[in-house]
């Protein structure tokens, strides 16, 4: 079983019951969350717009092997980093699967951030430390959001950034963007 970190956001709607939705539809694959935040209001990252942000975080402990049967190997790369590299990915899909099918409409990357009904993100993932253009784990500016940071805090305050090697607690003590 791997500790598996979901960042969630909403700034359409009725953003409390995006978020509840979102994580009602992640736990019909991942099982009940472990541990769900609370959900706090922030002022939108990265661009303008009149509409809030509600943002929490839930950590669900998941089991995903049975993903990866068939896979083949890859020469100089062990079973285990392709097992995490497919689960990755599946995951990605499967959070992106809940984003469209409650409306959520990707921008093209060059348009940069909008507003969006529901956004999940992939903030951790066991140890994992993974990088293609589709997909970074553990998130990439986790440790610069303390949107990101307030709700995780909460929910795994002791938590080991695999990067960073500093814990969620050490990291919301650092200067943060927004």
């Amino acid at each position: 079983m791997k500790d598996l970190v979901i960042g969630l956001g909403s700034n359409l709607g009725d953003r409390r019951e995006n978020l509840n939705e979102a994580i009602r539809r992640m736990a019909s694959f991942f099982g009940e969350p472990v541990r769900v935040s609370t959900f706090i209001e922030t002022e939108p990252w990265g661009f303008e717009s009149g509409n809030r942000f509600m943002n929490g975080a839930a950590l669900f402990s998941v089991e995903l092997v049975e993903l990866v049967e068939g896979v083949e190997l890859v020469e100089g790369v062990e079973l285990v980093e392709l097992v995490e590299l497919v689960e990755g990915v599946e995951l990605l899909k499967k959070l992106q699967g809940i984003e469209r099918e409650m409306g959520r409409v990707r921008k093209v990357e060059t348009e940069g951030y909008s507003d969006r009904i529901i956004d999940l993100d992939i903030l951790f993932y066991g140890d994992m430390v993974y990088s293609s253009p589709e997909l970074t784990i553990p998130h990439p500016h986790l440790h610069e959001r303390e949107f990101v940071l307030k709700p995780l805090v909460e929910i795994c305050p002791g938590r080991v950034h695999p990067v960073l090697k500093l814990t969620i607690s050490d990291l919301i003590g650092l200067p943060a963007v927004g």
